[in-house]
């Protein structure tokens, strides 16, 4: 439970920090909504919290389920393939999700995501 306030602390911060003011998790938006499980995922994989990132993007999957968005599935994958890569988890389709990741980030402009992807495909690669 102190983990759970630790990250709801961190992501408020990140809210803050993006320009989404007072966050009132009861009543956000749907932006704030999905925005909140971006920063719960980031803060997630930063603290090296692999199962944390994976359940945030599970939340945020549920979330856009009825109504999937470019951004959210990105932000999804994204949190996937990092936390499994962060496990130590190695698949053979992996090298390939990461370059097509990394190249639909710099076409979309997700900034923020890049230099993870950079360090994960450093990392994966022979």
């Amino acid at each position: 439970m102190i983990a759970a306030y630790g990250y709801f602390d961190r992501c408020v911060a990140l809210c803050r920090e993006h320009g989404l003011g007072r966050v009132e998790v009861a009543n956000l938006a749907m932006r704030g909504v999905t925005q909140f499980y971006q920063n719960a995922i980031e803060a997630a994989l930063a603290d090296k919290d692999w199962c944390a990132a994976e359940r945030y993007a599970a939340l945020l999957e549920e979330y856009t389920r009825l109504e999937p968005l470019p951004w959210s599935d990105f932000f999804i994958e994204w949190a996937r393939v990092l936390a499994a890569l962060g496990a130590g988890i190695r698949e053979s389709t992996m090298e390939e999700t990461l370059q097509q990741l990394y190249a639909e980030a710099r076409r979309a402009n997700f900034k923020a995501a890049l230099p993870a992807l950079q360090e994960a495909l450093e990392i994966i690669k022979p």
